[in-house]
């Protein structure tokens, strides 16, 4: 492909432009593309009207994800993979966790997401008389001391969800 070359650019302004693609100038300084304007950048369909299209990134960097008001949807999804989780973490910093608010936190308990369910035959009172508790502050967090497990400490292995993911099961 020919870029041609010239000293000078200039500014155009048309109606539409009919492409397939859309280069960054690598003759032009900078890393960075921008579209400035007064409303919301939009995907749509080729008619402009009907129908928003998928976009798709690497990273979002943003404030808000917010639910369309032009859908009928009525939950939002974050889709991690089939043996992932989803992680809320410090601002450049994947190892601080940070909290999460909201009015309820749900946990799916039901026996409609489990299978293969046994009554357990030993004493969850003993297991939890048995073991070591801790009071703690959370790295990153000023917030109260809580109490509870230290997963790579004396925690027993009935609540371990998973060592490696440093999680309880509940």
């Amino acid at each position: 492909m020919n870029k041609g070359s010239s000293s000078s650019y200039s500014d155009i302004q048309v109606k539409d432009i009919y492409t397939r693609g859309i280069r960054f100038n690598s003759e032009m300084s900078g890393t960075h593309m921008y579209m400035g304007m007064n409303g919301e950048l939009r995907v749509m369909s080729l008619d402009f009207e009907s129908t928003y299209r998928n976009v798709r990134a690497h990273i979002y960097y943003g404030t808000i994800f917010r639910l369309s008001t032009h859908t009928n949807s009525i939950h939002l999804h974050l889709n991690p993979a089939a043996n992932g989780e989803v992680r809320a973490t410090s601002r450049g910093d994947t190892d601080v966790y940070r909290p999460i608010r909201a009015a309820s936190y749900p946990e799916g308990s039901s026996e409609k997401i489990k299978e293969n369910i046994q009554k357990y035959k030993k004493s969850a009172l003993d297991i939890l008389k048995n073991s070591v508790i801790y009071e703690y502050n959370r790295i990153g967090l000023d917030c109260k001391r809580e109490l509870g497990f230290i997963i790579e400490r004396e925690t027993p292995k009935e609540v371990l969800l998973n060592l490696e993911k440093l999680a309880l099961e509940t």
